[in-house]
């Protein structure tokens, strides 16, 4: 899948997505879905079900589980093999990271202007923060 269309694709569009896939692409054959046993029935047509408590999320884990023969999260779902599958990147039951997932880098000089402001102060837990003592 491109990055685009990972942004674009909500837990709701997965599951309508596949259940087409699932319906060869029939929008009529999706509303007459007859396997009511399926943990995505109840949001086939792409739309939440409020007042319920149904996760999506939880729901396309609980598919996952059901298409890899598992009762619960194993290696089975993190092995899948399924890359083109709509439900893939939903598969733990969590929404993928996407964007930057860079971790942040601590504001050096705040961190100095901090410490000599403790220093000054006489606070407890004071560090001193040199210039020598941090390397990158």
């Amino acid at each position: 899948m491109e990055k685009d269309a990972i942004k674009k694709l909500t837990p709701l569009k997965a599951v309508r997505k596949f259940c087409l896939w699932c319906s060869l692409d029939q929008f009529h054959e999706v509303k007459l879905c007859p396997t009511v046993k399926c943990p995505l029935h109840p949001l086939r047509l792409g739309k939440g079900i409020k007042g319920r408590g149904i996760s999506v999320l939880k729901t396309i884990l609980r598919k996952c589980c059901d298409c890899s023969g598992v009762d619960r999260m194993s290696d089975e779902i993190k092995n899948c093999w399924a890359t083109d599958c709509s439900l893939f990147l939903f598969r733990f039951g969590k929404r993928p990271r996407t964007g930057n997932t860079k971790k942040r880098i601590p504001n050096l000089a705040g961190l100095r202007a901090l410490a000599e402001w403790r220093a000054k102060k006489g606070l407890a837990g004071t560090s001193k923060i040199n210039s020598t003592e941090v390397n990158h």
